[in-house]
């Protein structure tokens, strides 16, 4: 039995709220109110506000409005019809508009007079305020605008973004220029670039409450962000008042500063009778201040405002007479489940807020999506997770009956109706075993064999106006959480013959064809050969290595290219970029189009055609247009609407889209290939945790290092954003499960490192790592059995063979090149950290620190490790006299040192624990001091980086007989070492696959910067030279722990072999291959003679808390072969500046 329409039952007076689960025809209701206003409260629809999401969904909505009310008059042409209200025929539309059609005959309304009201309203629905958000409040300033005080408008823009990075930049640059070197480094430190500066200010300036420690606690960096923060903040706004621009938050913002100021009560008057009822769609994405501009229009009391000079008046003269007291009409429409764009500033408190005032929350029971199969499933799912299901107080999952058309055979496989939800476990952990990378391409490898599965054969049926048919690529959809996860999951489809296409929050300006038009642009503005011969490689031309070679031989045939290129440049500048790359599209089209990813690459090239074309008239010459694309390339947005990617035809494809782009669309199937994937925090500094207080309101916080991040406070934030995180996560979840009409296949299992997946949370699997596996088998076996027969738990598909391409493509042939390219901002100061840090496997992220590991006798019990104990202790080894610590065993320091320790101590706030921080940077730098060391010829040099130190004849003996650092004399060493090298363009892909050649950074993927050019820095602990050998020494104060898996030679945590997986672990090893290769230059720059083989000894690292006076263990040696360290050499240096 079906439920009463509510779009006829319930009461349109007041607030309301109607809360629609999904697939419960939300915007069905809401068309319904909309023509129920119209035709019962006989509602111009120029009264009737109608606010939602998206632009698209604006005119979406429009669309279905006009097409219901055009159907609602077309009703009165059939005289006899349209009393029948039992006809069964009639689809849910018509008889909802039959019923308000009788209503309004009860009335007293003749036929003729709703009728031309219904064509009237069809007529107008283009000047209807149906819009965003920012289109209301632009609306309503514009209309009121002197009334709301508003400046003379300007020039609208997307966002502040480009803003707030000209002014971070600014602002980094002046400190540069003109602050003291000290307050400099402290910034670069601490933010690393105006970029992350910008992004750590974005929150605080577009309203944000930031949480910083005092200026007092939180040392210079804070006081440095409070006064960028303050400078930023007042730049911008003078940006946009000398250019006059302003962005859709300022309307906002100007709209609510409008409506509680002195003249607030007579604006919000003047609004509610110029809107006298508001729909608000989409409500659980808005925020406080938004609400609070509905909330003072219509849900507080204002007297009717008369104007004084006539009844109708649209224009604002701020003259007004006040009358009657009345109540506006508010119907707000949303699911806190759906709830997911926080990073868009929408706010689940404030809809959680608003429904507390609603006396009774309108609810919609029934799914017209899914199969009634599905629903049981998913209702199976989330009962099993109950209170778990969210994770957010005042949310939960309303279980749905089926109410449409939907039936469980609607998909057949083999015959059989299938079993709708299906979660894929990973055969004997073949994916987890692998590195994240590897998993990734194996899991879109698997799905794509389950599509291809599924289409093979016509073995899937799908029921298509009443009659079964096979199941097509277009009726499938593949769910990701990134682009870049869709990139995998187009390839892997692409690999198996199956067209795709994909729909992702992406800027155009992050694609390869961006890349290609910055290419040719910067060719033709300067017309310089070389580069334009680089511009004819690219995608765009696809010149292959026989074209060139023909342009060399045939002299005619590059002249008559050239002269081509010419004319496109003369047309760029006589008529327009559009127009020059009209010239190249009518060129190149129809080779594109029948390329790979043709459409695609079509599709973009046209886009970006566009946004250059409209750009022009902002930039000064050609150049200018070339540098405004770099910027933009530089700076892609990809919260910009108007820059995301579009659509290329889908005709027959299967869809790949981001689980926020899926919202508000549905699939006959749906597969979610990385439902298990692991996301990882980021390990860099500053970090910042965004979150909500109980009260709803924005807050942040940031720590700038180590010490920071460790402050009650800083815990007790990121706790806070972790279970805002992870509530975010599920009602994400919750969304990409809900778009399914038939079947979804969910890939379950774990993989990877990082925070517990939303799906594993659900199934109630995030008690440990220990007990997980365990918990998700139960919780699978669980929901299967409650879901009577609607769950099936399967293995991945087995991974298929790749086959040739659908559109008969090959990649075969003599492309000219076609390595990724990107604008050239690549000149940086890097050091080895910067290269460390990002896109690194994250396959042992958790095993340092983790507690006290047994050290060498004598150290204290009390353990002090961390980065600021880290710092402490390399401060004081610097500045020691070595030769003082010679054989010292005593617990103090030697007496010449003891106010060297007492300074360390006080200057790294150790005051509190000064004993043991004595004690045991006294044990620690004693023991480094007087460990014998490998270094002099009675020492084998190892061959490779993972070879023990010892030979088992030395280990035998347990006893060390090498050189001890307190017996160099001062001339032998130099500490703390600065470097600066110079870097030529250097691919870092060839840089890593020149290191894993020799077995370094073998767990390493790719760095994160793709290109380097400009300086290596580092800084060197000590350089020893002894018995004429050059040495790198390091010290690591890390805490390590004795694993099972590194073999029986770790006895000790700090054995050869425990050292050689930590030094793999942080990469130590990339390190110090910098380092030799530094002192190599410098070495080969002073010295004619030089020799690397007979001069260098290697590399030491130190593991001072595993150091012992039998010279075994903490010690890590290496020597890197002379091929290696000149090949990095060679490939790192500029043209011609290798060493000899």
């Amino acid at each position: 039995m079906s439920a009463p329409d509510l779009a006829l039952t319930m009461p349109l007076d007041g607030l309301q709220l109607i809360e629609a689960s999904a697939g419960t025809g939300k915007t069905y209701t809401l068309a319904g109110l909309h023509l129920r206003l119209v035709v019962e409260r006989r509602r111009a629809v120029r009264d009737i506000l109608a606010v939602t999401f998206t632009d698209a969904a604006t005119q979406e909505l429009k669309s279905r409005l006009r097409a219901r009310l055009i159907a609602c008059a077309a009703l009165l042409d059939d005289a006899e019809g349209v009393g029948d209200l039992s006809a069964s025929f009639d689809s849910a539309e018509t008889r909802q508009a039959k019923e308000l059609i009788a209503r309004a005959f009860a009335s007293g309304e003749t036929r003729e007079a709703l009728q031309r009201r219904l064509r009237l309203a069809a007529l107008d629905i283009d000047h209807a305020p149906i819009s965003t958000i920012h289109g209301f409040c632009r609306r309503a300033l514009d209309e009121f605008g002197l009334l709301a005080g508003r400046a003379l408008a300007g020039e609208l823009v997307a966002s502040d973004k480009d803003l707030v990075a000209t002014a971070s930049a600014d602002y980094w640059r002046r400190v540069s220029a003109s602050a003291t070197k000290e307050d400099f480094l402290v910034l670069r430190a601490a933010f690393k670039s105006p970029d992350t500066l910008a992004r750590i200010l974005a929150p605080l300036l577009s309203g944000a409450r930031r949480l910083l420690p005092d200026v007092s606690e939180g040392g210079r960096a804070i006081a440095l962000l409070t006064d960028a923060a303050e400078q930023v903040r007042a730049q911008v706004a003078e940006i946009k008042r000398a250019t006059a621009r302003y962005s859709h938050d300022d309307e906002i913002r100007e709209l609510h500063d409008a409506l509680t100021g002195s003249r607030g009560s007579e604006l919000a008057a003047r609004l509610h009778e110029r809107f006298p009822v508001a729909l608000i769609d989409e409500f659980q994405d808005t925020d406080t201040q938004q609400f609070e501009i509905f909330d003072a229009i219509y849900g507080r009391p204002h007297p009717t405002v008369r104007p004084t000079n006539g009844p109708s008046r649209a224009a604002d003269d701020g003259q007004t007479s006040l009358g009657t007291v009345t109540f506006g009409d508010l119907i707000l429409i949303g699911d806190p489940k759906q709830a997911i764009y926080g990073f868009r500033g929408g706010d689940v408190h404030t809809y959680l807020r608003a429904r507390s005032r609603v006396e009774q929350v309108q609810t919609l029971a029934q799914n017209f999506r899914s199969s009634p199969a599905y629903l049981r499933a998913l209702n199976a799912l989330y009962a099993h997770a109950g209170e778990r299901a969210f994770a957010q107080a005042g949310i939960d999952y309303q279980e749905l009956a089926p109410g449409g058309k939907a039936a469980d055979d609607d998909l057949l496989i083999d015959g059989r109706p299938v079993q709708p939800l299906t979660f894929w476990r990973d055969r004997d952990d073949a994916v987890k075993r692998t590195s994240k990378e590897a998993a990734g391409a194996q899991l879109a490898a698997a799905c794509a064999s389950g599509i291809f599965d599924l289409l093979a054969a016509g073995r899937a049926q799908l029921r298509e106006n009443g009659r079964h048919r096979a199941l097509a690529p277009a009726d499938i959809a593949v769910l990701v959480a990134t682009h870049d996860e869709a990139l995998e999951m187009q390839q892997a489809l692409g690999a198996r013959g199956i067209a795709s296409a994909s729909i992702t929050r992406r800027s155009v300006f992050a694609s390869e064809e961006a890349l290609d038009l910055h290419v040719l642009l910067d060719a033709l503005a300067d017309f310089d050969e070389a580069r334009l011969r680089g511009a004819l490689a690219t995608r765009l031309f696809d010149a292959t290595a026989q074209d060139f070679l023909d342009f060399a031989a045939v002299p005619r045939k590059w002249s008559d290219e050239l002269e081509w290129l010419a004319e496109l440049r003369e047309i760029w500048r006589e008529r327009g970029v559009a127009a020059a790359l009209s010239r190249v599209f009518e060129r190149r089209a129809a080779a594109l189009l029948h390329s790979a990813r043709g459409e695609r690459r079509m599709t973009n090239y046209l886009q970006l055609a566009e946004l250059a074309q409209s750009a022009s008239g902002d930039c000064v010459g050609l150049r200018g247009l070339v540098d405004w694309l770099a910027a933009r390339i530089a700076h892609a947005d990809h919260e910009n609407e108007d820059e995301q990617l579009r659509l290329e035809s889908d005709a027959g494809r299967v869809k790949i889209y981001t689980f926020h782009k899926s919202k508000g669309l549905q699939f006959p199937v749906v597969f979610l290939p990385f439902a298990g994937m692991r996301r990882g925090a980021g390990t860099q500094y500053p970090r910042e945790y965004r979150y909500r207080d109980d009260g709803g309101s924005a807050l942040s916080y940031v720590a700038v290092d180590a010490e920071a991040v460790a402050k009650p406070e800083a815990v007790a934030a990121r706790d806070a954003a972790a279970r805002d995180d992870l509530a975010e996560r599920l009602r994400v979840l919750y969304v990409a499960l809900t778009r399914a009409c038939c079947a979804a296949y969910v890939a379950v299992d774990p993989i990877g490192r990082g925070e517990t997946p939303a799906l594993l949370h659900l199934l109630g699997a995030d008690g440990g790592k220990d007990e997980e596996a365990n918990l998700l088998a139960r919780g699978l076996d669980a929901v299967r059995a409650a879901a009577d027969g609607a769950v099936a738990i399967d293995t991945l598909p087995a991974v298929g063979t790749a086959r040739r391409a659908a559109d008969g493509t090959s990649t075969a042939g003599g492309i000219a090149r076609t390595m990724p390219r990107r604008v050239r901002d690549d000149w940086r100061i890097v050091s080895y950290s910067r290269l460390a840090s990002g896109a690194r496997e994250e396959a042992r992220a958790d095993r340092e620190d983790e507690g006290a590991a047994p050290a060498a006798d004598g150290a204290p019990a009390k353990v002090l490790a961390g980065a600021r104990f880290g710092t402490a202790f390399h401060e004081l080894i610097e500045v020691a006299d070595f030769a003082a610590w010679r054989d010292w065993r005593g617990r103090g320091a030697p007496a010449d040192q003891e106010a060297l320790v007492e300074r360390v101590i006080e200057r790294h706030g150790f005051a509190a624990d000064a004993a043991e921080a004595r004690a045991l940077l006294v044990n620690l730098v004693a023991r480094t001091l007087n460990a014998p060391l490998p270094i002099g010829d009675g020492f084998a040099r190892s061959a490779t980086p993972t070879a023990p130190l010892y030979r088992e004849r030395e280990r035998a003996k347990g006893e060390g007989t090498g050189l001890r650092l307190a017996d160099l004399t001062p001339g032998e060493y130099r500490a703390e070492m600065p470097f600066h090298f110079a870097l030529g363009q250097v691919d870092t892909a060839r840089w890593l696959a020149l290191l894993q050649q020799y077995g370094y950074v073998g767990e390493r993927r790719r760095f994160d910067i793709a290109r380097l050019e400009g300086l290596m820095t580092g800084v060197l602990d000590l350089v020893v030279r002894h018995a004429g050998r050059w040495w790198v020494i390091d010290y690591k104060t890390n805490l390590l722990h004795a694993r099972a898996d590194d073999g029986p030679e770790a006895a000790s945590a700090y054995a050869p072999a425990a050292l050689a997986a930590a030094v793999r672990d942080k990469e130590y090893d990339l390190q110090y291959l910098i380092y030799l290769a530094a002192l190599h230059r410098w070495l080969a720059s002073r010295d004619p003679h030089y020799d690397y083989t007979r001069d260098i000894g290697g590399a030491l690292y130190l593991f001072v808390r595993g150091l012992d006076a039998g010279g075994v263990d903490g010690v890590h040696v290496d020597t890197p072969p002379v091929e290696l360290i000149a090949a990095i050499d060679a490939l790192l240096a500029p043209a011609g500046k290798a060493a000899a």
